[in-house]
């Protein structure tokens, strides 16, 4: 039986797919094709999702057209492995998939875990609440309670982040892999009095406030544990320059380098390992916020040449915004820092405020484009994981306490028994369907340089190589990819597309 088919609606200026109970597109699992078949799956302005077709491994080398790309593979120089793609776990996410039935909630699960669906291996938990919460909350909002006795996870952990976690480590054919984001401390410990409006920790990292911040991340690992739920990875601190800023919208929590060196050093590496929580455990990771270009070096910098620190620290995280093409600051981190990995922990689009009632824009080309263009420029810099904010919102983009609100790869109707994979949705899936954790990233050179086009390859650990490659072009491009350890691969990419290929020696 072949896979079901996207029943397409169109978007604003491209298709997006419509699911409901009787009916929802999926993909098959991949599985290995006998040598010289080429899988090729291709998502397009046109409105291809995902769309696959297959190709022969031609022995010969034939002649090239001037206008074609030559695209060689040399698996010999190895660069990053994979740890995952994903999106995060949050209470707005968890909210809105309540509002479906659960066998629709199940099926938005599969799209995004499943080996039917776009295979998605990692998850990211904020701890507490996040702006895109019903309200603003801690864990332990009891003042002055230094000891956290009144320490406890609430219903929104219980409602709408841990059964769907569970639900999609049921359904993965890869491990979960889970990490864990603070917003902000609870107001009592902050020098604002709020959970948002800027603000840092009282006093000096080494003294009693942030000692009991430190405190609260073993706790709230330990809840999880007892909820049975382990975490591969946590980040400091969601965003810490948003601490800077008094007027500040939601919840934060400020450091700048220094101070998160010393926080790390003096009180939450400590306090981690004594839980049980070493570097050898679970992947500290610091920075978390925009790819601007001086703060994310200065920040690995400080924090890396410490040893003392350094060695709390697994890996630098970093958001997709406000990086305007600076991709190639992450080759000076990597330069620098070659033992710490780096992720791209967050991305989403359209964040901002709109005016109440305002229904999101479903299936954006430009914005597919946009990620297609973040994820391939990561990837060609080292970078080994990449997550997506949001994993479902509504039609308005919410709910969000502070009324912020933001496209996402799924958006659900519920009145209309009904959710919509974007456009966005098939362009992540380009790529994590196919680069399955560990996947080893090898030397691709193209043979000319051609503007709004790129291309990656991988080896995955079943052997398959896999090469994909976006042309964001308006016109059609001749390609030939050339592997000595198979033959050469004559094809062709759609204008606006992008492709994987997947094949086996």
């Amino acid at each position: 039986e072949s896979r079901k088919e996207c029943i397409a609606r169109e978007g604003l200026d491209t298709a997006y797919c419509v699911c409901n109970i009787t009916h929802c597109d999926e993909l098959d699992p991949v599985v290995r094709q006998p040598a010289g078949k080429v899988l090729v799956f291709e998502t397009n302005k046109r409105g291809d999702r995902l769309k696959q077709r297959e190709l022969k491994v031609s022995q010969q080398n034939t002649q090239t057209s001037e206008d074609s790309i030559v695209l060689t593979i040399d698996k010999n120089t190895k660069y990053q492995k994979i740890i995952g793609f994903g999106a995060a776990f949050t209470d707005a996410s968890g909210l809105n998939l309540k509002t479906l039935s659960p066998e629709l909630a199940q099926q938005v699960i599969n799209d995004y875990f499943s080996a039917n669906g776009i295979e998605m291996s990692m998850g990211r938990v904020p701890i507490a609440g996040a702006d895109f919460s019903p309200r603003p909350y801690t864990y332990n909002d009891q003042k002055d309670d230094f000891e956290l006795k009144s320490f406890q996870l609430q219903k929104e952990d219980f409602d709408y982040k841990i059964p769907y976690i569970k639900l999609a480590r049921s359904v993965s054919p890869h491990k979960l892999t889970l990490f864990a984001s603070p917003w902000a401390a609870p107001a009592w410990m902050k020098t604002s009095g709020h959970i948002n409006m800027g603000g840092f920790i009282i006093g000096k990292p080494g003294e009693k406030y942030y000692k009991t911040w430190a405190n609260y991340f073993v706790k709230f690992l330990d809840a999880y544990k007892s909820n049975g739920i382990e975490f591969w990875g946590l980040t400091v601190e969601n965003e810490p320059a948003a601490g800077y800023q008094p007027k500040y919208g939601f919840n934060c929590l400020g450091f700048n380098s220094t101070l998160e060196r010393d926080f790390v050093k003096l009180d939450l590496g400590p306090a981690l390992s004594r839980g049980g929580y070493g570097s050898d455990k679970l992947n500290l990771m610091v920075y978390d916020d925009g790819l601007y270009k001086d703060r994310i070096v200065d920040w690995a910098d400080t924090c890396l040449n410490d040893k003392d620190t350094a060695k709390y620290i697994n890996g630098i995280a970093y958001h997709c915004y406000g990086n305007n093409g600076l991709w190639p600051v992450l080759d000076i981190v990597h330069e620098r820092h070659p033992d710490h990995f780096v992720i791209s922990s967050e991305c989403c689009q359209e964040f901002k405020i709109y005016p109440p009632g305002t229904v999101m824009n479903i299936s954006v080309w430009s914005h597919s484009e946009t990620y297609a263009r973040d994820i391939m420029n990561n990837l060609i810099h080292w970078t080994r994981g990449w997550v997506e904010w949001n994993l479902v919102l509504d039609m308005y983009g919410q709910p969000n306490w502070a009324k912020f609100s933001s496209e996402a790869p799924i958006l659900v109707n519920s009145t209309a028994k009904e959710y919509y994979k974007d456009s966005k949705f098939y362009i992540l899936g380009q790529f994590s369907k196919f680069l399955s954790p560990d996947s080893v990233r090898v030397s691709l050179k193209e043979d000319k340089t051609v503007n709004n086009f790129q291309s990656v390859a991988f080896v995955r650990p079943d052997g398959a190589t896999v090469v994909i490659v976006t042309n964001l072009r308006d016109n059609p491009t001749n390609i030939v990819i050339k592997d000595q350890s198979v033959g050469q691969i004559n094809t062709r990419i759609e204008a606006r597309s992008v492709q994987t290929y997947i094949y086996w020696n």
